[in-house]
């Protein structure tokens, strides 16, 4: 029998392409029990006349915190994994999906590599951001040529022939 719970609602709504967790906390059962202790040790101290049985009061109260704080901390934690293994989920799904668009397009990669040298030079007078990006993307696990893709994909060049 599990008398000191402590409660929890999740509600997830959809905000786009990404969703919102609402997280509450219901202590209710947990502060009943709290204050049941508390009455009891008051009405102990006052039957008893003596103040010790108060003292125990304060181990206690550290206990209650102890188990309020590791109960949601616990719980915390097992919710940011399993987001965390949801996230890079998706990842992977998107990841295979745009591999498969890319591999579809018949276009030469110095093409589009070309063509965006020529837009980051108008545009910055230099190719380092291109670079930047490009590396970025090859650190996450892309090929150089799906990384030159994924750029041109973003910027536009990709779409435009």
């Amino acid at each position: 029998m599990n008398v000191i719970r402590i409660k929890i609602e999740i509600r997830i709504q959809p905000e786009g392409e990404a969703s919102k967790i609402d997280l509450n906390f219901g202590y209710k059962n947990f502060l009943a029990v709290a204050l049941a202790v508390l009455s009891f040790l008051i009405l102990l101290s006052a039957v008893s006349l003596s103040f010790i049985p108060l003292l125990a009061i304060i181990p206690l109260i550290m206990l209650m915190q102890i188990l309020g704080s590791g109960a949601v901390t616990s719980f915390a934690a097992s919710m940011s994994e399993f987001l965390l293994l949801l996230e890079k989920s998706h990842a992977k799904e998107q990841l295979d999906e745009a591999r498969r668009r890319w591999q579809a397009d018949a276009r030469g990669i110095s093409d589009l590599y070309e063509r965006l040298v020529a837009a980051h030079t108008e545009i910055w007078g230099h190719t380092r951001v291109l670079e930047y990006k490009i590396s970025e993307y090859t650190e996450q696990g892309l090929t150089k040529e799906e990384a030159i893709r994924k750029v041109a994909e973003e910027e536009g060049t990709l779409r435009s022939r």
